[in-house]
């Protein structure tokens, strides 16, 4: 499960796993059944991967849209298991929460970061049609740091004083202004 909090109106929602993956399952079904050859894409990405262990550079390329992706070797495969599995969840809920296409071809480039037993350090997303490529660095850390226990001590105060609602007053509330119309 996701519990949101939002800290301007003090507010917090869950959702559960079930509800995102059969969300999740409506998106793909959906986009699939598309004539845009993105949407198509999306629901059902075909990559031609190849790795390269001296250098761990991960590339998964399509004619729709390719990754590159520098790689460090994981130094507790538990703990990048559980990260993979986070980063699976994570990748639907934001396409849930953000209206995006559906979330496989980042699923794929995390399956493939699994079996290649590789975290990845930067990930760049080039789209056709785009001009720019999309660019993320990952700093990962193997212990939590100070502010990062102070963040979850934060969190849990406010999953104590926060008022619950329901997932569609929370999109209602939290919806930016400009957006109500």
């Amino acid at each position: 499960r996701f519990i949101l909090l939002n800290d301007d109106r003090q507010i917090r929602t869950e959702i559960s796993t079930k509800k995102l993956e059969g969300a999740m399952l409506n998106l793909r079904t959906w986009a699939g059944q598309q004539s845009d050859t993105f949407l198509k894409f999306a629901a059902n990405p075909d990559f031609k991967e190849s790795f390269e262990p001296g250098s761990g550079q991960l590339v998964l390329a399509s004619h729709v849209e390719s990754y590159t992706v520098e790689t460090m070797a994981a130094k507790h495969p538990q703990a990048a298991a559980e990260y993979r599995e986070f980063l699976d969840w994570y990748a639907q809920l934001n396409t849930l929460l953000s209206g995006s296409p559906p979330p496989q071809p980042r699923l794929e480039l995390n399956k493939s970061l699994s079996r290649h037993k590789a975290i990845p350090k930067t990930v760049e997303l080039t789209r056709a049609g785009r001009d720019e490529p999309l660019r993320a660095e990952h700093d990962f850390k193997w212990m939590l740091t100070k502010a990062d226990l102070s963040r979850i001590d934060d969190a849990n105060a406010a999953l104590a004083s926060y008022a619950e609602v329901t997932n569609e007053e929370y999109r209602e509330r939290t919806r930016p202004a400009d957006s109500q119309q």
